[in-house]
């Protein structure tokens, strides 16, 4: 409902008097107004729900009435109040016992004290900030207390939602408090159950946190990444926060560029609340005067103007607290002020000191302060630098002398200033005095005598109000911006285009489109030679590039238009501008050769263009143009004269040789095609006849495919510098992926027997081979060859037939990635055989030839039936050659066969024409190999089974498989399989998944080539793991793998696949993975040699007890089981293990009998923290196994951790009497443990090496006379003790050991 009809409403229900409405309505609208940041109205809206509340005595809806109210007062800074109601709130919900509200007042306790604490930023509230914190963490931990009573109480789905905050909100307060690790623990797991449970607000908040903690801890990278994942929401407002808070990041990373474009897209929304919006236009007009003003300086010369440039810059980057970039800038402004001898050196030196001070480096802050204060003639600046001087050097713990020199020095200014000043360093003086370890009081009396005697503030003239410094960007008109174009000062002219670089407004102004590309770029691409004149004229930059690096020079050449590469040459462009980073290192003379420009090749070279440049793919301009030969085919006379010209003189100015292409790029990106491997320096004639390899394609990753498209896509025109060489492997008809269409061939043809005489006397075109070289006759069985003329000069490159007409046309990419295929694959019969192999140009689909236009039925069989199998499943399946043939379906024919072949798990699925079924099983070994590569990194020899279990030798065909219709399916198994490193498997794996790769993870994969062991750096955990799980599934040497931190959730079967093959591993950690019931059952088993398993920490939950029993029931050798904090609340199988000797059920509520179901004999450390559980009558924990009649003893328990656990000095000893080779023990949080059982442990012999007792009850009588610690030495003690009786306990130590006091009563012995 939208306000107006909330308003009326209201008005209605003030009106009849109808108090139960009224404070439904009131609420509404507060709440209303609450998300959009109105607070006052949220006010006043929430305190009229709870005066209507309260004269209808409704205390529930009073108290969450004063929740609402002190959230309010909390977000507005008014924390006394907020406080003040929460409180309330919390009082009414003990008062109605209810337990949801009460858990809700303490969260929202919490929270206020957590944003108080926040509010104490100054070194003089650190103690009382610590306190505000403890104070947070305190009823944030009462608050998680209270969410596990109302388990099963309340609907799951707000349950989980009041964990995620709490822990999100005490990960904060951890944060705070120093303890990093945890906090980042707690706001991950907050993070897991927000998407677990789609809980999508909590999420964002969480992701929120998570970038804030990752920026303070350096991580930028990963926070930005943090901020893109809580604008994936589709509330509104919450997207604008994210993006906010995105920008504001960027600003202060100094990505000017980028934060203006988020900023400007933020602007144009309509849904921005006007608080926001204000912040929006503020930042986005000093984005804006950064990025026009980093401009503008590439064009300056004058050092007084860059002055203030640099001057405004770093203004600016200091106001969006980009301090390290406001740093550099008031350097270079300082250095701009000494070449110029500015009056502003002072005011450089001043601003770089206070941005130093601000960002913390103070000994580098007062050399320059230093320098400043010495500028200074007049008395009343002298004073206000020595007194900042001095609060600086205060700040930097320098020496007292050396302060108070300075404050004197600013003391002796202030006189001669006026009272006021004087007033002000007096005051500075004697707190800093005062502060000091050796207070001289005789100096305090003296200054402060000063003070009084000065006149009273009132009658002070001197003193000057602060000047307000005008906003940033105030002149930046925002509405002339716009997403495809902005003005941006012009880029470095050469000298003698200054002069014209001038508009009515004193300066060109260029604009760029989405592409960068200016009006100097549009022209030269369409070949307008007057508008590139007339911009020249106007002062256009020709140095100037778009955003893949291209200049107008480059544009020219590429597109050949001669007259305009003359022109820019004149205007000063330079003819071996290799271009941006992504221009790979091409010049105009590259571009003019790759596309055949022979006139424009001569202009560059006569302007001084070098013949010698290579690419970073190694290619000269020489090699470009013979590349270029190899693409077009057929010339004119008159160009093929200009041709072997423009060669012949690349040939003589070029000294160095480009890289050869050792392979030859012969598919289009694609594994789906068969291809020939020719031998070393043949031809095409030489080749030979039978298949024996096939070529290995190109290995480009999606992702580089990506950006080659996308470069193509920026210019059409610009041709691949790398081409196929002239040696092309004969064209026959692939193998189809699933996504691939069917297109027009001749198999029909040659199947029936159609003579082809009209291709006969034509030769193919360019179009109609694909782009490719037109077959051969024994490929395509239509006559002789055409050969190549002995007499044509330079035509041994030759190889392509084109259309004259198309030799230098511009071809758009998207008729090049359609119609230019190189994927091709050779049939196994050799060209003398009766079968026919044709060419598969994979282009748009146009009709297939009817099968009743050549006299066939609707009824007509295969006329290629397959042959009869009858063999055994255990038998090899060889061909058959003397069998009967029959068809295998008796239907109409059809154009396709499915074939489906899953190997180790991964599965392939391929489409195919039905004269491919004539490959044999080696061909298809081949193809697979290149797939499971790509998916895996590892390249095995592959033995192929049918779905029967028959095994079928290589030289089998496809078409002798039994098939169901158009269907096929087989099995794989994985006979050799030679490993690379890991290493290079996973960068093979990564660039088929366009996964980032990361320098931590390949320091850590090669440290597990090394030691077989893999531990995840916490780095890497929020990366893709699917490329790491393929390249670990087959490290069958691996002992230790450690996956902690790594989020598993939805990708259970990968981790089940990668470790199903580990048989000789030792180790597996899983902590903090995110494994929850649903991924736990992905696992089929774990490796049977695990000796170490942990899985702590990760939201098992009660429903995992029979996965878990059955994953653990086969580890024979498991020794080591952590399990702590998996939120097991029962489990009721029992355990066996002859092994098992370390288990940690800790903070897994599962009680007593779950306990007892996991103990074992022979257990050398036990930890049951806080397993206690009531719920259902449940037995208690101790009572269940050290005073039940279990079977289990614990003769050889050396350590026992019972926190919790609700012991009594009788289980204590019980416990002792049991446990008689223990050397540690907590037992912690159990307040009916007193001294006496402290007595009892001490005195124990042998002595116990660590004693933990915290939470227990407090000390506060000394030990008993006859009391004495056998080895004090090896004794580590923490108790809570009064600090009256310390000493006597010490003394126990006999001066072996010391104690050290902590906060709340809390005290260590420990041995010297």
């Amino acid at each position: 409902m939208d306000e107006d009809s909330l308003v009326k409403r209201k008005n209605k229900a003030q009106r009849e008097g109808n108090g139960k409405v009224l404070a439904d309505v009131q609420k509404k609208l507060g709440d209303l107004y609450y998300d959009r940041k109105q607070y006052q109205d949220a006010l006043k809206a929430y305190k009229g729900q709870l005066q209507a509340c309260e004269c209808l005595n409704d205390k529930l809806n009073c108290a969450i009435a004063h929740r609402m109210i002190g959230e309010v007062y909390a977000d507005i800074g008014n924390f006394n109040e907020a406080l003040n109601h929460q409180s309330l709130y919390l009082e009414i919900a003990k008062e109605l016992q209810d337990l949801t509200e009460e858990q809700r007042a303490f969260a929202t306790l919490g929270r206020t004290y957590l944003l108080v604490a926040d509010s104490l930023v100054k070194d003089s509230e650190t103690n009382k900030k610590m306190e505000v914190l403890r104070d947070a963490k305190k009823a944030f931990s009462k608050s998680i207390k209270l969410c596990d009573k109302l388990e099963n109480k309340i609907d799951v789905t707000e349950l989980m939602m009041m964990r995620a905050r709490l822990l999100l909100n005490l990960g904060l307060v951890l944060e705070q408090q120093k303890e990093t690790e945890q906090a980042l623990n707690l706001i991950k797991q907050a993070a897991g159950l927000c998407r677990k449970h789609n809980l999508h607000e909590d999420l964002h908040r969480t992701n929120i946190a998570l970038a804030g903690l990752n920026e303070r801890l350096g991580n930028t990278e990963l926070a930005l990444k943090k901020l893109d994942d809580a604008a994936k929401i589709d509330d509104i407002y919450l997207k604008v926060d994210a993006r906010l808070l995105k920008a504001e990041l960027l600003l202060k990373l100094g990505e000017w560029m980028e934060a203006q474009k988020l900023l400007h897209m933020l602007y144009k929304s309509k849904k921005l609340l006007e608080p926001i919006r204000q912040q929006v236009i503020k930042l986005l007009k000093i984005a804006v005067v950064l990025c026009k003003t980093e401009d503008k300086l590439l064009t300056e010369s004058s050092p007084a103007v860059k002055e203030k440039f640099y001057e405004k810059m770093g203004d600016a980057a200091t106001a969006v607290k980009s301090l390290d970039k406001a740093v550099e800038y008031y350097h270079c402004m300082l250095s701009c002020a000494e070449e110029s001898n500015s009056s502003q050196l002072g005011a450089a030196l001043t601003s770089l000191a206070q941005t130093l001070r601000d960002a913390g480096k103070l000994q580098e802050a007062i050399p320059y302060a230093r320098r400043e204060l010495e500028l200074c003639k007049d008395p009343k600046e002298a004073c206000s630098s020595a007194l900042y001087l001095a609060g600086l050097l205060t700040e930097a713990n320098c020496s007292s002398p050396e302060v108070r020199q300075m404050f004197e020095r600013a003391l002796s200014h202030g006189k001669k200033v006026g009272p006021g000043l004087e007033r002000t360093v007096l005051r500075e003086f004697i707190e800093y005095l005062e502060k000091m370890e050796d207070v001289d009081l005789a100096e305090i009396t003296r200054l402060n005598e000063e003070l009084e005697s000065l006149p009273k503030e009132e009658d002070d003239d001197d003193d000057e109000e602060e000047e307000n410094t005008p906003d940033i960007g105030m002149d930046v008109c925002l509405e002339e911006l716009s997403d495809l174009e902005e003005e941006v000062p012009a880029l470095a002219l050469p000298a003698r285009n200054i002069a014209r670089h001038v508009n009515r407004k004193g300066r060109f102004c260029i604009k760029k489109n989405e592409k960068g590309e200016t009006q100097l770029h549009v022209a030269c691409i369409k070949g307008n030679i007057s508008a590139v004149e007339k911009l020249l004229e106007e002062g256009h930059p020709t140095a100037v590039r778009d955003n893949c690096g291209w200049t107008p020079l480059h544009e020219a050449s590429n597109h050949g238009f001669v007259d305009i590469v003359g022109v820019l040459i004149r205007h000063g462009a330079d003819v071996n501008d290799p271009g941006g980073a992504m221009s790979d290192g091409v010049t105009a003379l590259h571009d003019a050769s790759a596309n055949g420009h022979t006139a424009v090749i001569q202009l560059l070279l006569n302007s001084g263009a070098d013949a010698n440049l290579l690419t970073k793919t190694g290619d000269t301009a020489l090699d470009c143009l013979e590349q270029w030969r190899q693409r077009v085919g057929d010339l004119t006379p008159t160009e093929l004269k200009e041709y072997v010209v423009a060669k012949r003189r690349l040939q003589a100015m070029t000294t160095v040789t480009g890289k050869k292409k050792k392979k030859k790029d012969l598919e289009n990106r694609r594994w789906n095609a068969l291809v020939d491997d020719e031998e070393e320096g043949g031809t095409t004639s030489e080749r030979s006849k039978t298949i024996e390899d096939y070529a290995k394609p190109e290995k480009i990753s999606a992702g580089e495919d990506y950006k080659r498209t996308i470069a193509a896509l920026h210019h059409p025109g610009r041709q691949q510098l790398k081409v196929p060489s002239k040696k092309m492997s004969r064209i026959t008809a692939p193998l189809l992926d699933s996504e691939d269409m069917l297109v027009n061939d001749d198999w029909l043809e040659d199947d029936l027997g159609i003579a082809a005489s009209k291709h006969k006397d034509k030769a193919p075109s360019y179009f109609a081979n694909n782009g490719l070289p037109p077959p051969t006759a024994c490929e395509t069985n239509l006559g002789s060859t055409k050969r190549k003329s002995k007499n044509d000069v330079d035509e041994d490159d030759a190889i392509f037939e084109v259309d004259k007409n198309m030799k230098r046309q511009k071809i758009s990419v998207e008729r090049e990635l359609v119609k230019k295929a190189p994927v091709i694959a050779v049939d196994e019969d050799s060209c003398d055989s009766d079968k026919t192999v044709d060419d598969w140009p994979k282009q748009k689909k146009p009709r297939q030839m009817s099968l009743l236009k050549q006299g066939f039925t609707k009824n007509v069989c295969s006329r290629s039936p397959s042959p009869t199998l009858s063999i055994s499943p255990d038998s090899v399946f060889t061909p058959a050659v003397h069998q009967e043939r029959h068809s295998w379906d008796s239907g109409c024919i059809s154009e396709t066969v499915d074939l489906d072949i899953v190997v180790d798990s991964e599965s392939f699925e391929l489409k195919l024409h039905l004269r491919d079924l004539r490959k044999t099983m080696s061909d298809i070994e081949e193809l697979i190999k290149h797939k499971f590569e790509a998916k895996t990194g590892c390249r095995p020899k592959i033995k192929f089974k049918t779905v029967d279990g028959i095994v079928l030798a290589d030289q089998v065909s496809l078409e002798e498989v039994p098939r169901d219709r158009n269907k096929l399916k087989l099995y794989g198994e994985i006979a050799q399989n030679d490993l690379l490193p890991i290493v290079d498997r996973y960068k093979k794996v990564c660039e088929t998944l366009c996964a980032d790769i990361t320098d931590s993870m390949l320091k850590s994969l090669r440290s597990c080539d090394n030691t077989s062991s893999f531990r995840l750096n916490r780095l890497d955990a929020e990366k893709s793991l699917e490329p790491l799980l393929k390249c670990l599934r087959y490290q069958s040497n691996l002992r230790t793998l450690n996956l902690s931190g790594a989020t598993f959730f939805n990708i259970g079967n990968l981790l089940n696949r990668a470790i199903a093959q580990l048989s000789r591993l030792d180790e597996l950690h899983l902590q903090c993975c995110d494994l929850d019931f649903k991924c736990l059952s992905c696992i089929e088993a774990l490796p049977i040699s695990i000796r170490v398993l942990d899985l702590s920490y990760n939201p098992l939950t009660g429903r995992c007890q029979k996965i878990l029993y059955e994953l653990l029931k086969p580890l024979e050798r498991l020794q080591n089981l952590a399990l702590r904090y998996c939120e097991l609340d029962d489990f009721s199988f029992v355990v066996t293990s002859g092994s098992l000797v370390n288990l940690d059920l800790s903070w897994n509520p599962i009680g007593g009998q779950g306990v007892a179901n996991m103990l074992q004999r022979q257990l050398l450390s036990l930890n049951i923290n806080n397993t206690q559980n009531f719920i259902g009558g449940r037995v208690n924990v101790i009572d269940k196994i050290f005073f039940s009649d279990s079977l289990v003893s614990f003769y050889t328990l050396e350590s026992l951790e019972i926190g919790s656990c609700q012991a009594t000095d009788l289980d204590i000893e019980k416990i002792l009497s049991q446990a008689p080779n223990l050397t540690r023990i907590t037992v912690s949080n159990n307040i009916n443990v007193t001294k006496t059982s402290l007595c009892a442990i001490l005195q124990r012999n042998p002595t116990m090496t660590y004693i933990n007792l915290t939470g227990c009850r407090l000390v506060e009588e000394p030990p008993e006379a006859n009391l004495k610690i056998t080895s004090p030495q090896v004794c580590t003690l923490l108790v809570h003790m009064t600090h009256d009786v310390i000493d006597a306990w010490e003394n126990l130590w006999q001066r072996k050991g010391y104690s050290k006091k902590l906060p709340h009563s809390l005290v260590v012995f420990k041995p010297i």
